[in-house]
């Protein structure tokens, strides 16, 4: 199968790609089956192939960010090939929902790899962390956090997190990339991309497209204990007491629903290295 698109190659591929059929249900099943067992090669390829046309919509979002939409449709090609080989249709989920985080991890990868950027992405999801739990901490305790409410919110070290908050002006996420005007920087740059919206049903930020993974692993009823507890899905959060009320159970019996969906849920953020504690808040 070819992942890699060149640029006088695209229009054709793109016409190429058109017309492709969606999987069934029954038929994705089937393949991951094939693929988990057996490394099947054109298993693989057929479901990669049926998912083609979603890189495209999502590459678009990335455009003019650096890479050439060929470019950026490659990397998200090969990110689709590796969701694929690690994909377990066991759990219960499509396999586009699996794979979207795979896609925009190897665009993403791809976006910092070509500018002056050179830091390891652990080191960039480090900042993001922080920042992210910067902004939260102010805006629910109306002041700066120190370095130890960080670190324990984060669930980084103290001394990267150190290093994270006094050297963060030395990253070179907040200088100009090739390309673009002294007064833009590429982390601000990647950040209106990712705010475009991709041709495609899974138009949800990024933590959003965490947290229904994550949820996809659960039962209706410990979908529901947890969303309502910790106020996802559009709920405020509510105590045990408040859920018990509606399922008309005991507060015990909602927490132990509660600690099995997050039993679920960590085994699952596990293997995609999300957070939980990062997407897990307690309101």
């Amino acid at each position: 199968m070819k992942l890699q698109i060149y640029e006088n190659d695209l229009g054709s591929y793109l016409k190429s790609i058109k017309n492709s059929t969606p999987l069934t249900p029954e038929r994705e099943a089937y393949l991951s089956q094939r693929i988990r067992e057996g490394g099947d090669l054109g298993a693989r390829n057929e479901l990669v192939g049926a998912n083609l046309r979603f890189v495209i919509s999502v590459a678009k979002s990335y455009q003019y960010c650096g890479l050439s939409l060929s470019e950026l449709i490659s990397e998200g090609n090969y990110g689709l090939f590796e969701a694929a080989k690690r994909f377990d249709e066991r759990r219960g989920f499509k396999f586009i929902t699996y794979a979207v985080w795979w896609v925009r991890q190897a665009i993403l990868k791809a976006l910092f790899d070509q500018s002056d950027v050179r830091k390891p992405m652990s080191l960039m999801n480090d900042i993001r962390k922080v920042e992210r739990e910067i902004s939260r901490f102010e805006q629910n305790c109306g002041r700066f956090p120190s370095l130890d409410e960080i670190a324990e919110r984060t669930g980084i070290s103290y001394s990267r997190t150190f290093n994270v908050v006094n050297d963060k002006k030395d990253v070179s996420l907040d200088a100009p990339p090739r390309g673009y005007g002294e007064d833009s920087s590429l982390y601000e740059k990647l950040e209106d991309c990712k705010s475009i919206s991709p041709e495609s049903e899974l138009q949800t930020s990024e933590q959003d497209e965490e947290i229904n993974y994550l949820l996809d692993c659960l039962d209706d009823r410990e979908k529901e204990v947890v969303m309502r507890y910790y106020g996802l899905s559009g709920y405020n959060p509510m105590t045990l007491e408040q859920i018990g009320a509606v399922f008309k159970l005991t507060r015990e019996r909602i927490r132990q629903l509660k600690e099995r969906a997050q039993g679920k849920m960590l085994v699952a953020a596990k293997e995609r290295e999300i957070s939980l504690q990062d997407i897990l808040v307690e309101g």
